[in-house]
């Protein structure tokens, strides 16, 4: 794996564009992809001039909006199978998941909570597979399969 050239990488220009988005502003060509369900968004935005990184940016759209975007991705990279979760405090709710998914051949991914039936996930234009969702209960993450080829489900860790 490549590392960022950490002079390159503008994360608070990143993330300015991901809220742009989200606060219903069309994209423009740092957004590589972008989902919103419920009360949560997450947003994939070129970070460096390159196109080569990209940020992470999710964030809950319900109330009073809690933001975050730690995680650069490797726009190079064979496949991203990245999921994920953030909270304002560890151990305390709400909490919000997110998932950025691909992988040569993969178009399609599977979500659900402890209890809730499977929700089906495909990938976009871009041929990414975005998920973000909210959840009270700080221990309750949702599990993530992708379908590989043969139409066998794989998990994501």
């Amino acid at each position: 794996m490549a590392e960022p050239v950490w002079e390159e990488i503008d994360l608070e220009s990143a993330r300015d564009h991901a809220r742009a988005v989200v606060d219903g502003a069309p994209a423009d060509e740092r957004i590589i992809a972008h989902y919103a369900r419920d009360n949560a968004s997450v947003v994939l935005v070129r970070a460096d001039p390159h196109g080569a990184w990209a940020l992470i940016y999710m964030c809950t759209t319900a109330g009073t909006r809690a933001d975050y975007s730690s995680t650069l991705l490797d726009l190079a990279a064979e496949h991203t199978l990245h999921v994920g979760s953030a909270a304002p405090q560890y151990g305390q709710g709400p909490r919000l998941h997110y998932a950025a998914i691909r992988a040569a051949g993969i178009t399609t991914a599977r979500t659900r909570q402890a209890g809730e039936p499977w929700r089906i996930l495909t990938a976009d234009d871009s041929g990414w597979i975005l998920d973000a969702r909210v959840t009270d209960d700080f221990h309750d993450a949702p599990a993530y399969e992708l379908e590989a080829p043969g139409m066998t489900w794989h998990p994501i860790a």
